[in-house]
């Protein structure tokens, strides 16, 4: 898989594709996507060094960057251009999940 949640690739920067020209880039990266049987691929770089830890994805074959994860039972929907998705903290998400947040984004 893409390594990225679900129809998503997420590759990390760097490699062939890295050294290639933007055209021979997209290409590359859009077969690789093919391969791995996701309709969206992305590519990361390192996390910004901010307050806020910023993702520095940038989208490379397919539009939109909304991902739904869902953990434990709580469905997670984000921006993977925006924030990030953490596994680790597990009682605070099973205290979240029991809020009523219908209709609302948090």
């Amino acid at each position: 898989r893409g390594g990225g949640p679900g129809d998503l690739g997420v590759r990390r920067e760097g490699g062939l594709a890295a050294a290639a020209g933007d055209a021979i880039r997209v290409e590359l990266w859009g077969a690789g996507g093919r391969a791995l049987g996701v309709q969206r691929l992305a590519i990361k770089a390192r996390i910004t060094n901010d307050d806020f830890r910023t993702p520095r994805v940038t989208m490379l074959v397919g539009a939109s960057p909304i991902v739904e994860h869902v953990d434990n039972g709580v469905v997670y929907t984000y921006d993977v251009t925006r924030c990030m998705f953490s596994a680790g903290n597990i009682r605070e998400k099973l205290r979240v999940s029991r809020f009523n947040c219908a209709g609302e984004t948090i």
